[in-house]
């Protein structure tokens, strides 16, 4: 399942003050079958953020913590989501 995650991704942060903090480019790569990396670049270089996916479509991160994963199927269009704190981290594909 973590196979179908690989890829490039438009990242986008939102927190309670500011709606859009800005819009970057992320990878995902698959580092095993249940744990993948996410590959951030930033103006002041890459940043790596590690996650595991669990069977029932959560994942979870070191640095982001839990999140989830949506799929919509007719826009081939998967999202996931990491929420901390007042931060959301959105992965959009």
């Amino acid at each position: 399942a973590i196979s179908r995650l690989e890829g490039n991704y438009t990242l986008r942060e939102k927190n309670s003050d500011v709606s859009v903090n800005g819009i970057r480019t992320a990878a995902i790569k698959k580092t095993s079958e249940s744990k993948a990396r996410i590959l951030v670049s930033t103006e002041y270089g890459p940043e790596f953020y590690d996650f595991t996916l669990n069977l029932n479509g959560e994942v979870e991160s070191e640095r982001l913590g839990k999140g989830n994963i949506s799929y919509n199927e007719k826009l081939d269009k998967i999202t996931l989501t990491f929420k901390q704190g007042e931060r959301i981290c959105e992965f959009t594909k």
